[in-house]
């Protein structure tokens, strides 16, 4: 949480991220699920994969990539290749203490939520609420436990993982309504699938 990163060793991460997180940004940008997004913030978006492939697939949207600088940096470099990667903004800021961007429509939570205890995670989620104005979204992508938290087995292991490593845990549906529903958003949607093991959560605020 204090940011505190070796820019060696943040390269080195967000770069094996980058390759597990690839195919299912692709599945999420063409997915439909942020349509009506035109501002999106991608926090905690490592490598700035999935922002790069919305903007490849609704090229009126302007993404912005919020994380630490070293991952930003990292971000930079990793998208050098590829066609969008111009057009993907950065906000470098530790993303516990530091302000959000307010001029946002939609904010995209891939694979973050995962790695906190919930408590921090609703402090998460409040921030991304305040940073929208009424009708803004919040899209949280995650890999889902089924309502037993028994399966499917890739989930239950990578909850494992979270757990022993991070504190941290995947969420069954009910789970994430339940974290939406505390901040008093509306509106909020099935899960979408969009490439196995992965899924959305959409809602709106009021």
């Amino acid at each position: 949480r204090d940011g505190d990163v070796d820019p060696q060793a943040a390269y080195r991460f967000t770069r094996v991220m980058h390759s597990m997180i690839f195919l299912p940004s692709l599945a999420a940008a063409r997915s439909g699920a942020l349509s009506e997004v035109r501002h999106l913030l991608d926090v905690g978006g490592g490598s700035g994969i999935f922002s790069a492939a919305l903007i490849a697939h609704q090229p009126e949207v302007s993404a912005c990539v919020l994380d630490l600088p070293q991952v930003c940096e990292a971000s930079r470099r990793i998208l050098r290749p590829y066609e969008t990667a111009a057009r993907v903004k950065y906000h470098p800021c530790n993303f516990f203490h530091d302000p959000w961007p307010a001029e946002v429509d939609g904010v995209w939570l891939s694979n973050v939520l995962h790695d906190w205890p919930v408590e921090t995670c609703k402090t998460l989620l409040k921030k991304a609420y305040h940073s929208l104005p009424i009708g803004g979204r919040i899209v949280i992508h995650e890999a889902l436990l089924d309502a037993c938290r028994c399966s499917p087995r890739f989930t239950t292991l990578f909850h494992l993982l979270m757990l022993m490593n991070h504190r941290g845990q995947q969420f069954t549906k009910e789970d994430l309504f339940g974290l939406l529903l505390d901040l008093s958003l509306i509106h909020i949607s099935e899960p979408t699938r969009l490439l196995s093991p992965s899924y959305a959560v959409s809602c709106l605020k009021k």
